[in-house]
């Protein structure tokens, strides 16, 4: 076969190859870790407290990086409860399920903040990021009783996704997430262990421009933890 024929022969078979491949659906997905997470040429952080107290941190992140918080565990069961800049995330086996457990947390702290906690035994695993690029959200705190609480206001430009988190108050069926004031989940998806948010694979969309909130008719404070990330329009 003449040698143009073959050239054009391989042409179009990348041509086709192309089109193809721009025929399928455009599909947002999170990496499990976002670019430009090193530090001194090592992205981990892992730590074995021993006899490490709330007040004194045991880790401070840099004033030029994010650390990201993925597993905090004690040597038997249960999650050990995170201070940051000595203050509770409420981060314990009560509110995060294998979250932290198993490694799947994503607990966005920003830079200069200190790292603390109460647990004298606890195992800390984590990596840094770039905060110039990083595409990571994470949400605690607590939601008083009968009342209503904004936890973050969507930019017009992209949506928010919530792949993981978890509420501490058993009867969840008294608490709701809203998008502005549209009721768009019952809180009892993100009570126990058998729900996706649990393991960090929920994909649950909060829409541009709307108000992320938790309306609690509950008789008692709750605790929250939610994890996920910003997506494009």
């Amino acid at each position: 076969m003449d040698y143009r024929n073959i050239l054009a022969l391989g042409f179009l078979l990348l041509c086709g190859g192309y089109f193809f491949r721009s025929l399928q659906p455009a599909n947002a997905t999170l990496p499990p870790y976002p670019v430009g997470t090193s530090y001194n040429g090592y992205p981990y952080e892992s730590i074995q407290c021993n006899g490490c107290t709330q007040s004194t941190p045991f880790l401070t992140v840099p004033s030029d990086k994010y650390f990201i918080l993925t597993t905090a565990t004690i040597p038997r069961h249960g999650t050990c409860e995170i201070y940051i800049d000595n203050q509770s995330t409420y981060l314990d086996d009560t509110t995060t399920g294998n979250l932290f457990n198993e490694g799947r947390g994503r607990l966005v702290v920003s830079s200069n903040s200190s790292i603390s906690t109460p647990i004298s035994n606890c195992y800390i695993e984590g990596f840094y990021a770039d905060p110039n690029n990083i595409n990571l959200v994470s949400l605690h705190g607590i939601v008083s009783a009968n009342s209503t609480s904004t936890l973050l206001t969507i930019p017009n430009d992209k949506h928010f996704v919530i792949t993981g988190g978890k509420l501490n108050y058993s009867g969840t069926s008294s608490v709701y997430l809203l998008s502005d004031n549209t009721t768009i989940l019952e809180g009892s998806l993100f009570y126990g262990i058998k729900h996706p948010f649990n393991n960090d694979k929920g994909n649950l969309k909060i829409n541009a421009g709307t108000q992320l909130k938790i309306e609690n008719n509950a008789g008692s404070d709750i605790f929250y933890y939610f994890q996920g990330y910003y997506a494009p329009l």
